[in-house]
């Protein structure tokens, strides 16, 4: 508890710096559960980084949880949020033989995450408003390139017309040269996007990774507002 308290204190004093103190947002986790990051689950990696990026939901959601995503060649949602009151042990006990572990697809999680929390047309209107009164912030963990390239582009440059922020993360010794190009993708209504890459990041400190997360996202949230896709 301790640590995640010092956790805290370090990304509100990062936000602050950076303008962030009291802005809200929806953090959502989308993880890369493929086979290739079987061992990052055994091994305890997974946990770990999770327990590293609750205080970003601690700082930013209302409810102080953070919404989890599992993606391999399909994307499921894990059916309870991320907290406090549940994250000790939460990758043993519910995701590690709870889900299946395949090749890697991006397109599927972003479309779920657009139909999550996006609003659409009621029975009685044509139109619905998309603006958001809180951004989602995505932070997107993945340790080697994607099968679907051309729909993550279209995914992609779709999703920047609303208040969705991705953070790519790579993990592992992958090049990540698709990412590399998302971060700097043409036909974009604005730059909705982030990249950085990690070898390992048990080795990158808390500063260094709560930096990193918050790279791009204050002057998103800024563009979005004078783009009326967020309050």
């Amino acid at each position: 508890m301790e640590q995640i308290n010092l956790r805290k204190q370090l990304v509100f004093n990062l936000s602050k710096e950076r303008g962030l103190e009291s802005q809200k947002a929806q953090v959502v986790v989308c993880m890369d559960i493929s086979g290739s990051m079987d061992h990052m689950y055994e091994s305890g990696f997974v946990q770990r980084l999770l327990d590293r990026l609750l205080p970003v939901a601690m700082q930013f959601d209302d409810n102080e949880e953070m919404e989890l995503y599992l993606f391999q060649n399909n994307s499921k949602r894990h059916p309870r949020n991320i907290s406090l009151k549940n994250i000790d042990g939460i990758v043993n006990r519910e995701i590690i033989g709870k889900y299946s572990m395949g090749g890697t697809n991006y397109a599927p999680s972003m479309e779920m995450i657009k139909k999550d929390y996006i609003p659409t047309p009621g029975f009685f209107s044509r139109k619905a408003d998309t603006k958001l009164k809180y951004p989602v912030y995505v932070i997107f963990i993945t340790d080697g390139n994607n099968d679907d390239k051309s729909e993550t582009e279209v995914m992609l440059q779709a999703l920047s017309k609303f208040g969705i922020f991705f953070q790519f993360v790579g993990i592992g010794n992958a090049r990540f040269s698709f990412l590399e190009k998302l971060d700097n993708l043409s036909g974009r209504f604005i730059d909705n996007a982030n990249f950085f890459q990690a070898n390992d990041l048990d080795w990158v400190s808390d500063n260094d990774l709560y930096s990193k997360l918050l790279g791009e996202f204050p002057e998103w949230v800024q563009l979005a507002k004078q783009h009326n896709l967020i309050d």
